[in-house]
């Protein structure tokens, strides 16, 4: 699980971090997304204790797992932009998730005898936030943005096959406005 998790960052962040803190972090979030139905994200923003936690850090911890889809990372960034927080590590490991019925992790790959998903498991460390609503809103701004980026995604197919479809229906029945503005809402259309 480790290799997974960290395949992908650079060696200069994990330099400047304790190896037990690395490791406690992601154990961490493994024992976060643990269990989660299909199609639910799960969002966690908190402030890590070494107690608690098995680690802490000088940043404020948001930890992600959810089904994979382009959009995320950027969604989830122009959150932090916005809010005018800095982000100072990004762990975003795609991970083939195989889980039981009741959505429980029972391993990792594919094995053909388990429902396996392809999950985006997304730690970021950022500008430490102590105030408490602003951590849960900062959750609930998250939580929402995943549902946004759930529904266009998700709908991404049909409206390309509608904008097609526009496109079939403009070159049978030309309406009555200039070609050039044909043209141009054609060319958009098949852009999309």
């Amino acid at each position: 699980f480790l290799r997974s998790y960290f395949r992908g960052v650079g060696e200069e962040d994990l330099a400047s971090r304790a190896p037990a803190a690395l490791a406690n972090s992601a154990r961490s979030h493994l024992e976060f997304g643990m269990e989660r139905k299909a199609t639910q994200s799960l969002v966690r923003v908190f402030n890590p204790d070494l107690r608690r936690d098995g680690f802490e850090s000088p940043h404020t911890i948001v930890q992600i797992v959810t089904d994979d889809r382009p959009f995320l990372v950027d969604s989830v960034g122009l959150i932090f932009g916005r809010a005018g927080l800095a982000v100072h590590l990004v762990v975003h490991p795609v991970l083939d998730v195989r889980r039981d019925r009741r959505g429980r992790i029972s391993g990792f790959g594919a094995n053909g005898t388990q429902i396996h998903r392809i999950e985006s498991w997304e730690m970021y460390e950022i500008d430490r936030q102590t105030d408490p609503e602003a951590l849960r809103r900062l959750c609930r701004d998250i939580e929402a943005t995943l549902e946004d980026v759930r529904v266009s995604v998700d709908d991404w197919d049909l409206m390309r096959e509608r904008a097609r479809s526009i496109v079939a229906d403009l070159e049978r029945n030309p309406l009555p406005v200039p070609v050039e503005e044909i043209g141009e809402a054609r060319q958009l259309l098949e852009w999309m």
